[in-house]
């Protein structure tokens, strides 16, 4: 059928729609073993791409950084081999920490064995850290041992840490509290919230929501524990009172209670409404309201606030640092992957390799590449033939300078 255009506006129209058919086809036509193996292909490309990086010369923990987000991308999708193998090429303290979140996630698969394998080189790791260093592997490695109700050995591991350490592993426990437990814990997060010490604040208020997931049908255990939460939030800066409104929120989908969780999502928007955020801030809380409400079953809301986040995003652009642009666009790319928008994801993530690729410096470039590719992994999004030539024209052209 021979098609006639009368005008060069209805052709562009024609072949934007038929481009549009043919990405979609790209995108959406894959199955789940084609996304295993474009999630291991990604992790290995960003593996590479941070490979890199300098090992010398000042660049030392900004390699070390990126090697441990790989770590726990792989961590996340539950590629545990390799993440060994990329954690024992990381140079500094940073390969116990991506050791010890290994280890977390051996003893959440129940396996003991293996915990304790890599529980002990996360230890080792720190033979030369920083005590605060040291002491962050420490506690990891005790919330393993806690997961799997080694309770005492995560005592020896926890004691005398520093205040932004204190009731990290106490989360762990939140799920199994007796009533005496229950009220020995309550009345330790209430005592730090009284002191109004950020740290101790911070985290009474993310063990109070744990406590809380688990208490869910103990209408009494949940009215404490939401007196708790609301004082410890009134010390707390806005993205942390977001962040424990929307844990609530999802607390509240999970138990089918839709008004709950709704309620909880209103309080949120409405401390984003009251606040003067910059650009990119208020990027960041769209879009967690996005995946909040996308997770919940709420996808119409979770929708309209990805697509905000982009209009906003399109809006304050010129306003947003160079560097921080392509963390905005993955950011919404993901939102809308939680939306089932494949084609508005694949579109954001794009956009990213562009905008990431305009500093003149590599280490900026190689930083956005990297997490671009761990992005895609997380989202299950296979990239189709266009984006991989992307994908590898960013990783030629890092060279100095750095």
């Amino acid at each position: 059928m021979l098609l006639r255009f009368n005008s060069i506006l209805p052709r562009v129209a024609f072949f934007a729609v038929m481009g549009a058919v043919l990405l979609g086809a790209c995108v959406a036509r894959v199955n789940d073993e084609e996304v295993l193996v474009s999630q291991t292909t990604l992790l290995e490309f960003a593996r590479e791409v941070v490979d890199a990086v300098p090992a010398h010369g000042g660049y030392e923990k900004d390699r070390a950084r990126l090697q441990e987000l790989v770590v726990g991308c792989e961590v996340e999708l539950h590629q545990l081999e390799r993440a060994e193998l990329v954690a024992a090429e990381i140079g500094n303290w940073r390969r116990g920490s991506a050791y010890a979140d290994i280890a977390i996630a051996y003893a959440r698969a129940g396996n003991r064995a293996s915990m304790e394998r890599v529980a002990q080189l996360a230890l080792q790791a720190t033979s030369s850290a920083l005590e605060w260093q040291a002491q962050r592997v420490s506690v990891k490695v005790a919330q393993a041992n806690a997961i799997l109700g080694l309770d005492a050995e995560a005592a020896k591991l926890e004691a005398g840490v520093g205040e932004p350490e204190q009731g990290k592993v106490a989360l762990m426990r939140a799920g199994r509290l007796d009533a005496a437990a229950f009220d020995a814990q309550m009345k330790t997060l209430d005592e730090w919230v009284a002191t109004k010490n950020f740290d101790l604040v911070r985290n009474a208020s993310a063990i109070y929501v744990e406590l809380f997931r688990s208490s869910m049908g103990n209408q009494a255990r949940c009215q404490r524990i939401e007196v708790g939460i609301t004082t410890a939030n009134a010390a707390l800066p806005l993205d942390i009172r977001i962040g424990n409104l929307l844990a609530l929120a999802q607390i509240a989908g999970e138990q089918r209670d839709a008004a709950a969780a709704s309620a909880r999502i209103d309080a949120s928007m409405a401390l984003i409404a009251a606040a003067k955020w910059l650009p990119g801030d208020e990027i960041e809380q769209r879009v967690r309201i996005a995946t909040a409400c996308a997770a919940i079953g709420i996808p119409a809301r979770a929708l309209a606030e990805a697509t905000a986040a982009l209009t906003l995003y399109d809006a304050k652009r010129i306003e947003i640092v160079d560097i921080d642009r392509a963390t905005a666009l993955r950011s919404i790319a993901s939102a809308f992957m939680m939306c089932e928008r494949p084609l508005d994801a694949h579109a954001c993530f794009a956009r990213a390799l562009d905008e990431g690729g305009v500093n003149p410096n590599a280490r900026p470039r190689a930083e956005d590449l990297a997490q671009t590719c761990l992005a895609l992994a997380r989202c299950a999004m296979v990239p189709t033939d266009a984006m991989w030539v992307k994908l590898h024209a960013a990783r030629a052209s890092l060279a100095a300078p750095w």
